[in-house]
């Protein structure tokens, strides 16, 4: 305490009560005084002439993650004169334009070598833990499992910027394998970000220090609806406010396919079983095979296109030709197989089939047995009865009258004609007329 203009009035004397604080304005503070506490207040008589000096041990109680910036010591203080002897109650006032408050930085010593310029090497990559394709519709999250490790000096308030498609939206961060280190990705900033695709997180702020290794899953909902993209970027960058930075691998970006699940099959509802043929005539038959189809259908050596295949939508198509027996005259069987077969595909750029239960029905076989029938030829047939019934019939007459068949019936008429005589001439054997007397 000095005076600011010369008097008579001998020693001046003032009592100082002052306020110290350690971090003020942080949530979390790193230093402490004697009795753990952030704040200190004390009293201190002063007078001109004489210089005095009160230390407060500072401690940290723990480990100091923040050493990149000092630890802030505010001093607030207030002075109160004492009367001045033989002066009618004079007393010494503080001049109006000192500072009562004053704001030191305590500094720590870095570990960054001899020029003490901390240059970080943020080395950053990643996968997506079912692989670089996603199905939409099967999938409901995404699961980026990231590595981050600082492979040189330490470095200061260590940020990882996420760049992905606007339908995945950002759900959790979970560690991988324990670590003391901690990501950080909610803040009131994110909530904007995560509406056009972006995400912001700290990396153990303030200090992600060097040789520090991290591996954590960033995990996405999928929001897809109404998007026809078949691949998307997703792109990782680590930054720091390292005025000397190795940047070469701190940043990563790696391609994803979109693909779209769908669940289609088929089956056969209606179709020709059985077919005939007369060999020789000139004959035609109508041949339908039906088939209840979903997605794409690929028939044989034609493409049937289905544009737009709504939820539990049934498509119903039909295959119908015309078999000339001419056709089959000239491939000289008597059998054959009408066959057809439906196949279901999509675009495989597009979508995959996420379906067990339907798998039997990407593929329906349909068949229509022909049969080529040879036409019987009646006149042959008739001719031929005709000619063996005239042989079995003289055969039978010849047999008759070998066993005197007919003989019997001769001996039979000629009895009968003399019994027929004998009965016209009355009794005797004589065939002269007789005399009768007068």
């Amino acid at each position: 305490m000095e005076r600011l203009m010369p008097d008579n009035w001998g020693i001046l004397q003032a009592n100082i009560t002052y306020r110290l604080q350690l971090d003020k304005g942080r949530q979390h503070g790193r230093a402490v005084f004697q009795r753990l506490s952030r704040s200190l207040t004390s009293n201190l008589q002063l007078r001109t002439g004489r210089k005095r000096c009160q230390e407060f041990p500072i401690r940290l109680p723990s480990c100091v993650m923040d050493y990149f910036e000092p630890i802030d010591l505010s001093l607030n203080f207030t002075l109160a004169g004492e009367v001045i002897p033989d002066s009618k109650g004079l007393r010494p006032i503080l001049n109006e334009y000192t500072e009562t408050s004053q704001t030191y930085k305590l500094l720590f010593q870095m570990d960054c070598g001899l020029d003490n310029k901390c240059e970080d090497y943020l080395r950053i990559c990643f996968n997506f833990s079912g692989g670089d394709m996603v199905v939409i519709g099967r999938a409901t999250v995404l699961i980026a499992t990231v590595v981050l490790e600082n492979a040189h000096e330490d470095s200061s308030n260590t940020q990882l910027n996420f760049l992905h498609p606007s339908y995945f939206s950002f759900k959790k961060i979970s560690m991988v394998q324990e670590s003391s280190v901690q990501i950080v990705c909610s803040d009131q900033q994110n909530d904007r970000l995560m509406a056009s695709g972006s995400l912001r997180c700290a990396v153990n702020p303030p200090v992600f220090k060097k040789g520090s290794r991290v591996m954590f899953n960033t995990v996405f909902d999928i929001t897809a609806t109404g998007i026809e993209e078949t691949s998307a970027n997703f792109t990782i960058t680590a930054t720091s406010e390292n005025s000397v930075r190795i940047k070469n691998e701190s940043s990563y970006t790696r391609s994803m396919l979109l693909r779209y699940a769908v669940n289609v099959a088929a089956s056969g509802i209606e179709y020709t079983r059985h077919l005939n043929f007369t060999a020789g005539h000139q004959e035609e038959r109508l041949v339908k095979h039906s088939y209840q189809d979903c997605g794409i259908a690929l028939c044989t050596e034609l493409l049937c296109e289905v544009a737009v295949l709504e939820e539990h939508g049934v498509v119903i198509f039909h295959l119908k030709g015309e078999l000339m027996s001419a056709a089959i005259a000239e491939l000289k069987v008597k059998k054959l197989l009408l066959i057809s077969k439906v196949s279901l595909s999509y675009d495989g750029e597009k979508y995959v089939d996420i379906s067990e239960v339907t798998a039997p029905f990407k593929e329906v076989t349909l068949e229509t047995e022909v049969e080529v029938m040879e036409e019987v030829n009646r006149l042959p047939m008739i001719i031929g009865g005709s000619i063996g019934g005239l042989l079995l019939l003289i055969v039978l007459i010849i047999v008759f009258y070998k066993f005197g068949f007919f003989k019997r019936n001769n001996n039979t008429d000629e009895a009968d004609k003399l019994n027929m005589n004998g009965s016209d001439g009355g009794e005797g054997t004589s065939t002269e007329p007789e005399i009768l007397p007068d």
